[in-house]
């Protein structure tokens, strides 16, 4: 995954060498930019607020607030796709042997609980 700014000449690149990667935007520099061009902290806030929620209703209540304060930011933003720089999944580019089904595969059976160290019975050699 490629994450930078809303820059056209990256975009550009990315989709003539990359073209199959997913591009996201970063979202710190997404919010100075809204702070800049909108002049208006609290539409920079309300986007972070949005970036922010995890709820697909969060998100939606910061943006028709959004809505309400700065249309053209709002309309803007919905025009990038918020899937570009909302919370989501990220892609899998994990190998299988990493992952946790894996681990408990390999590990069944060789690894058992040796129970509270007062049942345990020690030689009195050690």
């Amino acid at each position: 995954m490629i994450i930078s700014d809303h820059h056209l000449d990256i975009k550009v690149a990315k989709e003539k060498v990359y073209p199959n990667v997913p591009h996201g935007y970063c979202v710190f520099h997404m919010a100075q930019n809204i702070k800049k061009y909108y002049k208006r902290k609290d539409v920079s806030l309300l986007f972070k607020q949005a970036w922010k929620a995890y709820r697909k209703s969060e998100f939606k209540e910061a943006m028709l607030e959004m809505m309400k304060v700065n249309r053209v930011a709002f309309e803007e933003l919905m025009n990038i796709g918020p899937e570009r720089y909302t919370k989501k999944p990220l892609p899998n580019y994990c190998g299988d042997c990493y992952k946790t089904t894996s681990w408990v595969e390999a590990y069944a059976g060789t690894i058992f609980p040796v129970g509270h160290p007062s049942d345990w019975n020690i030689s009195e050699d050690v």
